[in-house]
């Protein structure tokens, strides 16, 4: 006898993403062997687009990150949907020069790269607050400082930040320097979970603290309390006594000029071969800059509290010394520029004697930026600092072209938009790239 068999057939059901969506822009990467087969590739994704844009542009993003080989041919794009990245495909294969894409035909030889840690004047109230709300890696560095300021500081450092109490609290000494080490030191964690090893660091004075932290020289919390003993510091010694001026000259000439003052102006910084800061005692620095316009030499006064890198800072020298002699130095593990010297920083180096005269002499930082070009082989220059000042700096130095300049954050910026840009400069170098680090926290199939 037979057997009966009642078979239902449904429809199949609708794929459904259940993968976390990234709102905003995103960075679209292809790649092949030369330009042709790119072209070709470009114009396969065009020929399937309907079928493409069905699925979540997050996936698509993530599958063409992390789900192919990465050639030396590069062609990338940031779009925030389906049709801008489609516009994006159709100028590259049109040689149309108006669309936000870039594409390299590159060797894959290996580009060294340095982290540059701005120093003060670079702060500003908000400063990153949008990467704190976005990057689980930068929010997680920030909350693990805080842990240790919030102990020591009166008041708790994300209040001095992004708190709307007290918006120019960020502007003391004290605070400041404490300030920027923690967004600095936030910033450099992103760009390492990024898979951006550093080949080697410099800091613009304050900044140095962060690269010797990064570098292993110290543990965080040993840099922080240096940091917060150091502004305290600063910021107890006598404000509105010193003045502060950006020079644009060499130091050669705006040291003819400081001699004669009888030690009362020193150069504070040699920022590029012709941007001097003079610092010391307020009417002399007003005199000189009287005296530099009569020779038609432009100087610009800066707004500070104090004459930093100055003789005014001496009372405070030998108490800092004391304070610097507790910490227990380590071998640098990445090598670190010098501030002082504009050469590598070794163990023996790390002496009280070193960070006194750190705070008191000058920044040599031309020196330091051509010592990462010339003794490391630095090709590209990222900024981990709140502002993109020291590459506009170190631009001035190197005025190679084949260098590559990247910036992290700007005042009154789309934070998120900048990082997009700097992950795309950066793929068009041969540095790998982490991807699946901009995913961290997320699930994405």
């Amino acid at each position: 006898s037979g057997t009966n068999v009642h078979m239902i057939f449904e429809a199949a059901e609708e794929k459904v993403s259940t993968s976390a969506e990234i709102q905003g822009e995103q960075l679209l990467v292809f790649s092949t062997k030369n330009i042709d087969s790119l072209k070709a590739l470009a114009q396969k994704y065009i020929n399937q687009w309907e079928e493409i844009s069905q699925n979540s542009f997050t996936e698509f993003a993530f599958t063409l990150q992390n789900g192919r080989t990465h050639w030396d041919t590069r062609l990338s794009i940031v779009a925030s949907n389906f049709q801008e990245a489609k516009k994006g495909l159709e100028a590259f294969i049109a040689d149309s020069k108006d669309a936000a894409y870039q594409v390299t035909v590159e060797d894959s030889g290996q580009k060294d790269t340095a982290f540059l840690f701005t120093g003060q004047g670079a702060q500003y109230h908000g400063m990153c607050k949008d990467l704190y709300e976005s990057e689980a890696v930068f929010r997680q560095a920030v909350d693990q400082c805080a842990l240790f300021l919030d102990k020591v500081l009166p008041t708790p450092i994300k209040e001095i930040i992004w708190g709307e109490e007290d918006t120019n609290k960020i502007n003391q000494t004290f605070y400041t320097q404490t300030s920027l080490f923690v967004v600095e030191y936030a910033m450099a964690q992103l760009w390492m979970n990024r898979g951006i090893q550093p080949t080697a660091l410099v800091g613009h004075s304050i900044g140095e603290y962060v690269a010797l932290t990064i570098s292993g020289a110290m543990t965080l919390n040993e840099a922080l309390k240096l940091v917060v003993i150091r502004g305290h510091m600063m910021q107890s010694l006598p404000s509105d006594i010193g003045a502060m001026a950006a020079v644009l000259s060499d130091e050669e000439t705006v040291k003819f000029y400081t001699d004669q003052t009888n030690g009362l102006v020193n150069i504070a910084a040699i920022n590029t071969p012709k941007a001097v800061t003079i610092s010391g005692e307020k009417n002399a620095v007003n005199q000189l800059i009287e005296a530099l316009k009569e020779v038609k030499i432009k100087s610009i006064a800066l707004t500070v509290s104090h004459a930093f890198h100055s003789q005014l800072m001496d009372p405070i020298l030998a108490k800092f010394e004391e304070e610097v002699a507790k910490i227990q130095f380590k071998t640098p593990q990445i090598p670190v520029v010098s501030n002082l010297t504009g050469t590598e920083l070794f163990l023996e180096d790390l002496t009280p004697s070193y960070f006194s005269k750190h705070l008191r002499e000058a920044v040599q930082f031309v020196k330091g930026v051509e010592c990462l070009s010339e003794e490391f082989g630095v090709q590209i220059f990222i900024e981990c600092g709140p502002s993109p000042t020291l590459i506009g700096l170190a631009r001035k130095t190197l005025s190679n072209e084949d260098k590559v300049w990247v910036g992290s954050a700007k005042k009154d910026a789309d934070n998120q938009h900048i990082q997009i840009q700097a992950l795309q400069q950066i793929y068009h170098t041969s540095v790998k790239i982490n991807w699946s680090s901009i995913y961290t926290g997320l699930t994405i199939h």
